[in-house]
This record gives C-alpha cells, sequence and structure tokens, in this order.
C-alpha cells in the first residue's frame, strides 16, 4: 500500500534525538473497517504529541497528522481524529485510539465514529509493531522508548 519512506517522512516530525522512535504496525483487518492494515507512528518519548501516518491519511491529507501520546499503564496510547468518506459518499469524523505494548511489540486499535446519528459505528483491530530505523527504513531489533 505504501512505503517504508513513509517510515522516514513520519520520523521526521519528531526531534532528532536518541528518544525519538519511528513503529510500524500492522493489523488484522477486513476491507469494511476503517482500520487499514498499516500505521507508522513517530514520536519522541516524553512528548504529549506523536505523528500518525497510513494509507488513507497518506491520501487524505499527504502527510502524517498529529497525534496525542500518553503513557498508561506501560503502555503508549496515541489518539487521533480524521475525516472519513464511507462508500456512500457520506463524511463523518473518526476518533482512533492505539495502545501499544513496547515490551511485546504488540497493539490494539479502536476506531469510533464521531457525530453519527443511530447506531455506534465501532471496529477494533490487532497488530504487531517493529520499531524503525529512521535511516536505513527497516526493522530494528531493539524495543521502543517509553
Amino acid at each position: 500500500m505504501f512505503k517504508f519512506g513513509l517510515a522516514l517522512a513520519a520520523g521526521m516530525c519528531v526531534a532528532s534525538s536518541l528518544n525519538a522512535a519511528v513503529v510500524d504496525c500492522t493489523y488484522k483487518t477486513n476491507e469494511e473497517s476503517f482500520i487499514t492494515e498499516r500505521y507508522i507512528f513517530a514520536y519522541e518519548a516524553g512528548d504529549p504529541s506523536a505523528a500518525v501516518i497510513d494509507g488513507y491519511i497518506k491520501f487524505k491529507v499527504g502527510k502524517p497528522i498529529e497525534a496525542k501520546l500518553e503513557t498508561k499503564a506501560d503502555k503508549l496510547v496515541f489518539t487521533w481524529k480524521i475525516e472519513v468518506t464511507d462508500r456512500f459518499k457520506a463524511k463523518a469524523f473518526m476518533r482512533y485510539r492505539n495502545t501499544l505494548d513496547p515490551k511485546a511489540m504488540t497493539a490494539h486499535m479502536t476506531a469510533m465514529a464521531a457525530g453519527v446519528p443511530g447506531e455506534a459505528i465501532n471496529f477494533t483491530a490487532s497488530g504487531k509493531c517493529d520499531v524503525i530505523d529512521e535511516k536505513t527504513g527497516k526493522a530494528k531489533k531493539s524495543k521502543t522508548k517509553q
């Protein structure tokens, strides 16, 4: 869907330091979900903001968008929202929450439609993540920074 070059683009959204990290996560999902198969997160330890990109964000915005970052119970929690259009051309804002376990390098994502009347529209997916070397664009063996 998109190349590791996006990992580098996302990585440029955070300051270059020893505490910066770029994480590439893949999820098991389906075509009906508003959760895509791959997300890249860039952040700096201790900074409450991060950057996130996936194929839809790249298509809609053209670059990574800002996400909020919190540490809860030794897990990194990224939250963001973006306007989406469904197959019927209806627009809504989706609120995303990705919880990354940096020890196991696993993630759980939820997406919920905001401002949609009627039934709640929610999606969930679980995935695995790799820390990406910003210089090579390849997965590292090291753990993420908290």
